[in-house]
């Protein structure tokens, strides 16, 4: 479970003077291991002022490769994104696709990012992918007492 808090400072403090209330947001993510396979159901909630935006999703990983200096996991899973704006009820806004491969502390990752419902029609259809390479430093280190924190995707 996480929490943070966005745009802090006082507005008269901005160089471009444009007014951004406070952004809240909470996220939490569970991981169930099956041997090679995992499941990771994930949720996120954002809330700036009277507009709120629920992100909620699942991964499966499998893994490939698991010894003392090799890892390769294989994830992908999909996501749903749905908003309330001031005066309306939520509306399903996107529905995305993720997926990659871990390979021990890189991470290659693509997702698609499409626009559906009433959404659809007003932005046009339009579909978002992305393509994401990550390195973390550090992961490979030894560690006395391991703890796991899952992330949101």
């Amino acid at each position: 479970i996480g929490f943070s808090v966005l745009n802090l400072y006082p507005d008269q403090l901005r160089v471009d003077r444009t007014y951004l209330p406070m952004r809240y947001n909470i996220h939490s993510g569970l991981n169930f291991d099956l041997g090679k396979t995992s499941l990771s159901p994930s949720l996120m909630i954002d809330y700036q002022q009277d507009a709120m935006e629920f992100y909620s999703g699942i991964m499966v990983n499998y893994s490939v490769v698991k010894t003392k200096t090799t890892t390769i996991d294989f994830f992908a899973g999909p996501y749903l994104r749905m908003y309330k704006n001031p005066v309306g009820d939520f509306t399903l806004y996107t529905a995305n696709l993720v997926t990659g491969i871990d390979a021990n502390d890189w991470q290659l990752m693509f997702s698609v990012d499409n626009t559906i419902g009433s959404s659809k029609a007003a932005l046009g259809g339009f579909t978002g992918f992305e393509l994401s390479l990550q390195y973390a430093f550090g992961q490979s280190l030894p560690k006395s007492t391991p703890i796991y924190c899952p992330t949101f995707r």
